[in-house]
């Protein structure tokens, strides 16, 4: 045969199979489906229904161990949203930022982190201390470090605003002090 020829025989062929196609689904000409035929299997009688009802058996979701564990990081990360609503000294938001501080998700953890900054309670600090004993990586350990310090010069700086308070309250001899003060670095003269 020569080629011309089968290539004609071979698009007369798909085109009466193309045709055939759209009549098809056009005219609806084809085999119905069929409707399962009802059994005492399938249909069971009224009084022994099954109690956890079909939907609940069929609608069983499978989700991957990846997903699992992005939806505990989303709940862990809601739940720190909601410690921000708390103040500093609540104590729910101090338990909910201390066990995310030792969750094994570093994501978790740096928000941990940032939510107690946030919060600025210092009775977070031997937590954070306690954390960094958990923590191998080292920009991590280095922002842990600087919550640290930043909670450190929280108590630093209310202690000298107590001391402040303290000389103004104790008269006028006391504010009138010729040296310098507490965590100043000035000299006597004042220049």
């Amino acid at each position: 045969m020569r080629p011309k020829t089968l290539v004609l025989v071979l698009a007369l062929g798909v085109g009466i199979l193309g045709c055939m196609i759209v009549l098809k689904a056009v005219l609806g000409v084809g085999p119905k489906p069929h409707s399962p035929v009802a059994t005492p299997e399938t249909n069971p009688a009224p009084s022994t229904v099954n109690t956890l009802g079909d939907a609940q058996i069929t609608n069983i979701v499978a989700t991957t161990p990846k997903e699992d564990q992005q939806t505990r990081i989303n709940a862990d990360l809601e739940s720190l949203r909601d410690a921000l609503t708390g103040e500093p000294g609540d104590p729910q938001s101090l338990l909910t930022i201390t066990e995310r501080l030792l969750s094994s998700d570093d994501e978790v953890r740096k928000a941990a982190v940032v939510t107690s900054m946030h919060l600025g309670d210092t009775n977070i600090l031997p937590y954070l201390t306690a954390a960094l004993s958990n923590i191998e990586d080292v920009r991590e350990k280095a922002g842990i470090l600087d919550a640290i310090d930043y909670f450190k010069l929280m108590m630093q700086g209310e202690e000298d605003a107590t001391n402040t308070v303290e000389m103004t309250n104790s008269g006028p001899s006391a504010a009138l002090s010729v040296g310098p003060t507490a965590g100043s670095n000035r000299p006597a003269g004042g220049k």
